[in-house]
């Protein structure tokens, strides 16, 4: 199998998901890691409106439109910053027969139907290119349109072949049952500002791996909170 090109969108205030991610795949090589660096500008005005905090932004979109008018025929991942990957040379594995598709996404829970732009294979050609065109265009036009939910609208009339993940091997934070065998998992958050969100994103990845290191990386209030949870959860 040839590496796989993975892309994903970063600031400094998520820097350390960009630390968790490569370090989950660092001994893989059936993926080529391209992280895309933004500064935090570029992310003003999140948790101003009452919808989703990231709703109005447009940022993976204009970084999306560069990789598929650069890397025109291929398949690549495109997918939030926000994971922990396990075993990622069985991942590699079962990405590949998703080849077979234009467009392959999460889903937001094992008995949902909603695509999660999350974790998104992509081929980059006409129908993908025509898709999320207008995913950028209505975002730049239209404001305050939470991207998930416009891409989810815009599906039906997608004109090539679409497909979802195991939604057992790609899951979402909220549905991880303990000892639960996974490939991905994106560490949701439900709250009204980044320091909330950037707990609840931390409190799942306590469950799975030792972040110690990286704790200068986290602003110290928080830093606290999460120690106090590990320590109630080792406590039992």
């Amino acid at each position: 199998m040839d590496p796989l090109r993975w892309f994903y969108v970063y600031s400094p205030k998520y820097e350390i998901f960009h630390h968790i991610l490569m370090d989950g795949v660092k001994d893989c090589s059936g993926f080529t890691m391209c992280p895309v660096f933004v500064p935090q500008k570029a992310f003003s005005g999140l948790y101003e409106g009452d919808g989703h905090f990231l709703s109005g932004n447009s940022v993976k979109y204009k970084v999306l439109m560069n990789i598929l008018k650069r890397h025109p025929g291929e398949h690549f991942l495109l997918t939030d910053v926000d994971l922990i990957v396990q075993d990622p040379e069985k991942l590699r594995e079962f990405l590949e027969p998703y080849k077979k598709y234009d467009l392959t996404f999460m889903r937001d829970g094992p008995d949902m139907e909603g695509k999660n732009i999350g974790f998104v294979m992509i081929k980059s050609n006409e129908a993908t290119i025509d898709l999320f065109g207008r995913v950028l265009e209505t975002l730049a036009t239209v404001p305050g349109t939470w991207d998930q939910g416009l891409v989810n609208e815009l599906l039906p009339t997608f004109t090539g072949s679409l497909a979802t993940f195991d939604p057992n091997l790609i899951i979402n934070s909220n549905y991880y049952k303990l000892n639960q065998i996974f490939y991905v998992l994106q560490c949701l958050c439900s709250q009204d500002s980044y320091e909330k969100n950037l707990l609840e994103k931390l409190i799942s990845v306590v469950l799975f791996l030792d972040i110690e290191p990286l704790h200068h990386l986290i602003p110290e209030e928080i830093w606290e909170q999460v120690k106090a949870y590990k320590r109630m959860v080792e406590q039992g």
